[in-house]
């Protein structure tokens, strides 16, 4: 009779026996859900048929595990990225990545930075250029303002932009362009067009705050309002309105200053608030020493596709550089070394008329951002190294 020791190493080698066999037969099933999903927009858009897809899909879960959102956020369908598939950093690997790198303690700035409205206050104590919070509110309530007075009579006569603090992927954001009035008041519009005055947009704000869906387990309801930047007038050509914003990935090794790693634009299309990726938006590769914009993507129907001109202007965009580069690479720089036990963040940044500024802090920006636009995996850049070598000063504490 088998002892306790010999039946439980027994199932263990039948449970991988049959993982062995099964999970090819799960990936082959997968494969073909996948490209039922998708395979005749990627057949559109890079000539693969559906049986190729389907292929190569089970061909890269069960040699390198990846998954059909990095099948599609990769562009892997393509041979010249399909060559370096292990080499992608996909976004389970990549969020536990990041979230070891960027581990809270009781010194690290990293809760300040994904807190918006604590974001902007710790730009202006370092002296970053950000966009200031002009209120915010909770629940229904306002718990901030620095507005002085009442915030509806004091409210900025001018574009405002509101936000969830817990928001990604653009979602709750919206955008209020001001109308002028003959008789000096106005109003502010949102993208259903309804006119309203600042007390009716307070209130809807503060009704937001109240009914905002809780998405992926978060808890706060809160929504703040800030002043709308205007875009640089160089980039005017790449924009129906909203702000554009370029991510900038920047990586401090220990003892190391820091440095940009990739740069990625960002454009809103039509009438979204916001220039996310995630939100329709098209995304274009930055030559880091250069800031001219390279090849553009855009996703339809879960499928990226080539931008030449951006869909509302007409303009081209590849090409097109970015005014103040250098400055906003050492903003970009001077910042991550500014904080404190945060190696890794993405910032986005705007570029007006004035500069380069602050908008947002991402903390885990995203893999597909990252590695999309160019083409070029994670592991083709510094980050391995840091990664080696956090852990290891790990190890040794």
């Amino acid at each position: 009779m088998l002892d306790w020791q010999q039946a439980t190493a027994l199932g263990q080698r039948r449970a991988f026996v049959r993982g062995a066999i099964t999970s090819p037969v799960r990936a082959w099933r997968e494969a073909g859900q996948a490209v039922a999903e998708f395979g005749a927009q990627v057949q559109a858009v890079a000539g693969v048929p559906p049986q190729t897809q389907r292929r190569e899909l089970w061909w890269l879960a069960v040699r390198h595990g990846l998954n059909q959102k990095s099948y599609l956020d990769f562009q892997l369908y393509r041979p010249e990225r399909r060559r370096r598939a292990s080499a992608y950093l996909q976004e389970p690997e990549h969020t536990r990545t990041v979230r070891w790198l960027n581990r809270q303690d009781a010194d690290s700035d990293a809760p300040r930075l994904r807190d918006k409205p604590s974001f902007s206050e710790w730009c202006r104590a370092n002296g970053f250029p950000a966009v200031p919070t002009l209120l915010e509110y909770d629940r229904g309530e306002l718990v901030t303002s620095r507005l002085a007075g009442d915030p509806a009579a004091s409210l900025p006569r001018r574009d405002l932009f509101s936000k969830p603090n817990d928001a990604t992927a653009g979602h709750g954001t919206e955008r209020w362009r001001y109308v002028a009035s003959s008789d000096g008041i106005g109003g502010w519009q949102a993208r259903d067009g309804k006119m309203r005055s600042a007390a009716e947009l307070l209130a809807e704000l503060a009704h937001t705050s109240l009914t905002l869906p809780l998405r992926d387990g978060r808890t706060s309801r809160r929504m703040f309002l800030q002043p709308c930047l205007r875009n640089h007038r160089d980039l005017l050509p790449l924009t129906p309105g909203a702000l554009c914003t370029v991510r900038v990935l920047a990586l401090r090794l220990p003892g190391e200053r820091a440095r940009v790693l990739l740069a990625a634009y960002r454009m809103a299309v039509g009438d979204a608030p916001a220039d996310n990726f995630h939100f329709g938006g098209i995304i274009t590769a930055v030559d880091l020493a250069t800031g001219r914009l390279g090849a553009s993507l855009r996703r339809e129907q879960g499928v990226l596709v080539p931008v030449e001109r951006h869909p509302d202007t007409g303009s081209r965009i590849a090409g097109h550089r970015l005014p103040y580069w250098r400055e906003t690479v050492e903003l970009a720089e001077r910042a991550l070394d500014a904080t404190r036990r945060v190696p890794l963040i993405g910032w986005d940044v705007a570029i007006t008329d004035d500069g380069p500024v602050l908008i947002e802090a991402n903390m885990a920006s995203d893999p597909d951002i990252a590695q999309a636009p160019t083409g070029i995996p994670l592991s083709d850049t510094p980050l391995p190294a840091a990664i080696d070598a956090y852990m290891r000063a790990y190890l040794r504490t």
